[in-house]
């Protein structure tokens, strides 16, 4: 076969195209001139002779560059000549064993490079060349499409969550903080106040008498001069039923001594507690162990109290009549069972614990919950995550995920001394950040890093 036949280098069976490069005596490279090691080493899969620009495939296995450009013009197919296994990029030449096999074996290489430079040979190579070139660059353009979408995932979420922001702050501006019934004393309600404060107690309250309360102009000084039970069922609140005046009473006294009304839901708490509400939100993500460890050290009675027996209800059940819930009035005291549920879940579970704190509000706070619910769920994959690393790779590689709460707690301490200097519209960005972005921050962490 001679080489500058087009039709003969179409044939590319190892065996024939084997028997033309041999050929020619002065070229054959017997196993006297090649060690075993270089013998069995440096030859081409296809031609049986020492590789020229050897490339090595992704299966492992190495070939003339002309040889593989061959192969890719007959077959039309980027697998590999020996074993049919698909290779993906561009092949490139092997550089190490080139030049290992420069030092080696140089005469023979030489000689063998020096026939295969003919016109025939440089087109093909060219040509193969030119495909290697158009699939890099559509594998360019595919990375750098993928690498767009998340990019516009993040600016999708940061769109949305200024909308939301603008939206919230609409909502509130008509109407500030002082004017929610958390900041009035029961003495200063109106009688609008007192029908919509009858309305938060439940459905059995509000149908039944926030119109009523309403039409009879009953305010927040009728109220306070409620000291029984009994005066409740004479003009002009005229309840009959016995539950709902133990209930109505109930909630009145819990007014009194607060000196307001007990927040009801998570806007309420924050606007009461604004500076310590972000600090929850923030610190939480971060460090929910030491966050509910603090709750019990300097929040007892305000939060902990509340927490535990939500998440972790006695054997006592809720105080329910006839469907009607009474306003709830949790113990001082946990019980060894409630210890024995809150413990574990502490240690092993402790965001679970701020879900099953969310689940008890989703009927007053719907959309917070879910991005809270599901935040929950990607803060334990992450932590899962992190525990899998440490059990196969011991503490080492916990180096690099401390420079993130790092952060956080740096930009916590920064925030407790500058907080007097603060204005609120930064507070409220920093919460709504924290509780709408944290859940998209951990989706794009988990599903697309």
């Amino acid at each position: 076969m001679d080489v500058d036949n087009p039709e003969g280098e179409l044939n590319l069976r190892p065996g024939n195209y084997g028997n033309h490069v041999s050929q020619s005596e002065d070229l054959t490279m017997s196993s006297e001139h090649l060690s075993p090691m270089s013998e069995s080493t440096f030859t081409c899969g296809c031609c049986y002779e020492i590789m020229v620009q050897p490339t090595t495939l992704n299966c492992g296995h190495s070939f003339c560059r002309l040889c593989l450009a061959r192969w890719w013009k007959t077959q039309k197919r980027t697998t590999c000549p020996e074993c049919r296994h698909p290779w993906t990029g561009f092949p490139h030449v092997n550089i190490i064993l080139r030049n290992t096999m420069e030092k080696l074996c140089t005469p023979q290489l030489e000689a063998r490079a020096a026939t295969l430079q003919t016109p025939t040979s440089a087109s093909i190579l060219e040509e193969f060349e030119q495909f290697g070139q158009e699939l890099e660059k559509t594998q360019t353009k595919g990375m750098a499409a993928g690498n767009r979408a998340p990019r516009g995932f993040v600016w999708g979420v940061l769109t949305t969550l200024g909308v939301v922001f603008v939206v919230q702050l609409l909502l509130n501006w008509g109407s500030g903080d002082s004017n929610m019934l958390v900041y009035k004393p029961l003495s200063t309600w109106k009688s609008e106040e007192v029908s919509d404060w009858l309305q938060e107690l439940g459905s059995w309250a509000g149908n039944q008498y926030s119109q009523q309360f309403l039409e009879h102009s009953i305010n927040g000084n009728l109220l306070m001069g409620l000291t029984e039970e009994s005066q409740l069922e004479d003009e002009p609140f005229n309840i009959k039923n016995v539950l709902h005046r133990r209930a109505i009473l109930a909630a009145l006294e819990r007014v009194k001594e607060r000196g307001a009304k007990p927040p009801r839901d998570l806007w309420e708490y924050k606007s009461l507690h604004r500076g310590l509400a972000t600090f929850l939100l923030f610190v939480v993500k971060e460090f929910p162990r030491i966050t509910i460890s603090s709750m019990y050290i300097f929040y007892y009675e305000d939060i902990f109290l509340p927490f535990i027996h939500i998440t972790c209800p006695g054997s006592q059940s809720e105080d329910i009549v006839e469907g009607m819930q009474l306003p709830k009035n949790y113990n001082d005291t946990i019980e060894w069972d409630q210890w024995a549920e809150f413990i574990p879940k502490f240690i092993f579970l402790p965001y679970y614990l701020m879900a099953e704190l969310s689940w008890a509000w989703i009927d007053v706070n719907f959309m917070p919950v879910i991005f809270i619910l599901a935040n929950c769920v990607f803060l334990t994959m992450i932590e899962a995550k992190t525990v899998r690393k440490v059990l196969k790779h011991g503490l080492k590689v916990l180096i690099p995920t401390i420079k993130k709460p790092a952060n956080t707690m740096l930009f916590i301490l920064v925030s407790v001394v500058m907080w007097p200097l603060i204005p609120s519209i930064f507070c409220d960005f920093a919460f709504y950040i924290s509780l709408y972005y944290s859940p998209c921050g951990n989706f794009y962490t988990i599903f697309f890093q």
